[in-house]
């Protein structure tokens, strides 16, 4: 079976500036939250504790908090990624949207 083509384009850029209001919205909120996310982290590495006796001066980091760490490096590029890739779809759409009007 083949594709239905289209015949036209019915894009109401009231709709669109609607959605990318929201989308914003979101976008803060994500932003809002992976900087929670960071700090949250960091206080999770710092406080997770050693396996190690008593200690002068600053904890030595354990493995937990090792393991935190580990889990921030390895994720904090796709956090990037989700960012840049929002910010990308809502450029796009507006430029769609301006071409066609």
């Amino acid at each position: 079976m083949r594709g239905v083509g289209v015949t036209g384009w019915d894009i109401r850029p009231s709709g669109v500036e609607s959605v990318l209001s929201l989308v914003g919205l979101a976008a803060e909120d994500l932003s809002k939250d992976v900087r929670g996310y960071g700090e949250s982290v960091e206080d999770a590495a710092l406080h997770a504790g050693t396996i190690s006796g008593p200690y002068c001066g600053e904890a030595p980091a354990g493995p937990v908090g090792a393991a935190v760490v580990n889990f921030v490096a390895d994720t904090q590029q796709r956090i990037r990624f989700m960012a840049a890739r929002t910010k990308k779809s809502m450029d796009g759409t507006v430029k769609a949207t301006t071409e066609y009007i």
